[in-house]
């Protein structure tokens, strides 16, 4: 059967029949948290897929806060406190409100890619909580503004030194899932970038791969699964320029190449003298935009 699938921000995949139109898999209309707003009319529900299983965090509760260390975990939770960790579709309100993917988070505009033989679709993910509070309004439309804070960092004094930052939740904050689109399932997630590892809260912990917070961008090759590490909020902190290479099936990390700016498109591959090559653009504010063209070495 021939499908469309689309990845959203809030950590879903729908998946239709393209010809028809009709869901592969049932989508239910489920009850989600109301507006406390006087006056203010919400949805009932929202539209959850039944399939596939979502691809990021959806809301956010304590378990999901930092706790690398004893210290990092409680400068998490005063960090919150006051503060409505709510689940998905929770409307803004007038107290502070941490939303999770995150309005930049979950499937943003590189999409995903899609290997058609084997009905693999791969999504590069972001979970960057967001936060949002209704203010009172002068203007005439509306009683109330909404602000939003983008992202909610974890700001450490270390003593003397200057402020450091680390994401106020776990890892990942950045990761690629593959989905089997036959059966509806998630066939591996991997983290896309190796994050605040080198922190110096972190340092001696001897952390694996933890997520950059950058959006990643996908090229699928009969061997491979190409990402570009590219640009994000959270990246500017510990983000790198990096193109990744997986492993289609297990999602293992085969490969990793690093690039002299950030990566600001989707990868390309094509064939030229008989060799493979993949081309990627890259910029910075000391770097022109340049388009890169990487390829081994013809024997």
């Amino acid at each position: 059967m021939e499908a469309v699938a689309l990845a959203t921000k809030q950590g879903f995949v729908f998946v239709f029949d393209r010809e028809t139109g009709d869901p592969i898999w049932p989508i239910e209309e489920r009850p989600v948290s109301q507006s406390d707003i006087p006056s203010e009319r919400t949805a009932a529900t929202q539209p959850f897929p039944t399939r596939p299983p979502p691809f990021e965090r959806q809301g956010l509760a304590r378990d999901d806060l930092i706790d690398f260390t004893p210290e990092l975990r409680q400068a998490a939770m005063q960090l919150v406190e006051g503060m409505h960790l709510a689940p998905l579709y929770t409307p803004p309100a007038l107290e502070a409100t941490i939303w999770m993917p995150g309005s930049l988070g979950g499937a943003n505009w590189p999409g995903a890619a899609v290997d058609r033989e084997a009905g693999t679709l791969f999504v590069p993910s972001i979970a960057m909580p967001t936060v949002t509070k209704l203010i009172e309004s002068s203007s005439t439309d509306s009683d109330f503004a909404l602000t939003a804070s983008l992202p909610l960092p974890l700001v450490l004094a270390r003593g003397g030194e200057s402020k450091s930052i680390l994401p106020v939740t776990k890892p990942p904050y950045s990761q690629v899932t593959a989905f089997d689109l036959n059966r509806g399932e998630i066939l591996w997630q991997a983290p896309l970038g190796n994050g605040p590892r080198a922190h110096p809260e972190l340092a001696a912990l001897e952390l694996p791969r933890l997520g950059s917070g950058a959006q990643g961008c996908a090229l699928v090759t009969p061997t491979l699964l190409i990402v570009s590490e590219g640009g994000g909020l959270m990246a500017r902190s510990f983000g790198e320029p990096k193109l990744w290479a997986y492993d289609k099936v297990s999602g293992a990390v085969v490969g990793e190449i690093l690039l002299p700016a950030t990566p600001t498109g989707c990868p390309i591959t094509y064939e030229a003298m008989g060799a493979q090559h993949i081309a990627v653009a890259v910029a910075a504010l000391d770097y022109p935009p340049t388009l890169l063209s990487l390829s081994l070495p013809i024997e």
